[in-house]
C-alpha cells in the first residue's frame, strides 16, 4: 500500500505470501524497486520507504533523515508515557 502526496511517495504496508514467492525477491521489488520506478514516472521528487529494515534500504542507497517526536500535555486524570 502506497499513495503519493505532492511531490512524495509514501510507503505504508506490504504483504508476502513467501511460501509461494519463494525466490521472487518480493521484498525489495515491492519496497524498493517497483516503487522507485512508480515515483520516478509519476514525477516524485522524494520516496518514504517507511522506518523498518533500515539497514537494507541504506545498503542500497537510501538516505535517511531524522524524525522528530514532541510528547505534549498529559492526558486530564492519566499519566503520560
Amino acid at each position: 500500500l502506497y499513495y503519493h502526496y505532492a511531490d512524495t511517495l509514501w510507503l505504508r504496508a506490504t504483504g508476502y505470501d513467501y511460501d509461494r514467492l519463494r525466490g521472487a525477491h518480493e521484498y525489495f521489488n515491492l519496497v524498493c524497486y517497483l516503487p522507485i520506478e512508480d515515483a520516478y514516472a509519476r514525477g516524485a521528487t522524494a520516496l518514504h520507504l517507511g522506518m523498518d529494515s533500515l539497514r537494507a534500504k541504506t545498503l542500497r542507497g537510501a538516505v535517511t533523515a531524522p524524525l522528530w517526536a514532541i510528547e505534549g500535555a498529559p492526558p486530564p486524570g492519566g499519566r503520560s508515557g
